[in-house]
């Protein structure tokens, strides 16, 4: 459990690190000597892609996090039960409980990720969609509010990913055997 919440929080920072790759090819618009809008756009595109795979990639671990943390404390639930000292019970049972509050926040800190996920999303592939009609200098201006918008999306995304982070980084340590 602990190995797959290391893999997670891998995938985790790779996904800061393409939001920031993506957001970045968004604010380069129009600004790169040399670099045309055409390029640019096709540029952007992929990066949009790269932020969707990464982030498929990453939740998948974290979902993997959660299968595991889900057998692992019905696993303990089964040792605890054979153990016939009341005192070692009650302690294993109550630190069972301690353990399973800290990883049910680790879904919990997911969920506003996924949301601003899912806005972020939906601006990018809305600014693709607009800018595929009209790549021109003029069609940016038009859209500056929205790119704003996605790159606040964008920064709250990756403080949202730090806390996800934080949580499995924390629920890890408590887990580990070292």
């Amino acid at each position: 459990t602990a190995s797959s919440m290391i893999d997670a929080q891998d995938e985790l920072l790779k996904t800061k690190s393409q939001i920031e790759a993506t957001t970045t090819s968004l604010n380069e618009f129009g600004k790169q000597e040399g670099f045309n809008l055409p390029t640019q756009y096709k540029e952007f595109g992929k990066s949009i892609d790269s932020v969707e795979s990464q982030f498929r990639k990453a939740r998948k671990r974290v979902e993997k996090v959660n299968e595991e943390g889900t057998k692992f404390f019905q696993e303990w639930e089964k040792e605890v039960a054979l153990i016939t000292n009341q005192d070692l019970k009650d302690r294993s049972e109550k630190r069972k409980n301690n353990l399973l509050g800290s990883f049910n926040k680790i879904g919990a800190s997911m969920q506003p990720a996924e949301e601003t996920y899912n806005t972020f999303m939906s601006d990018l592939r809305d600014i693709e969609k607009y800018l595929s009609i009209d790549l021109t200098p003029e069609g940016l201006v038009e859209i500056s509010d929205t790119i704003k918008k996605a790159n606040a999306d964008g920064s709250k995304l990756q403080k949202q990913i730090d806390a996800v982070i934080e949580e499995l980084s924390r629920v890890a340590a408590e887990l580990s055997t070292e």
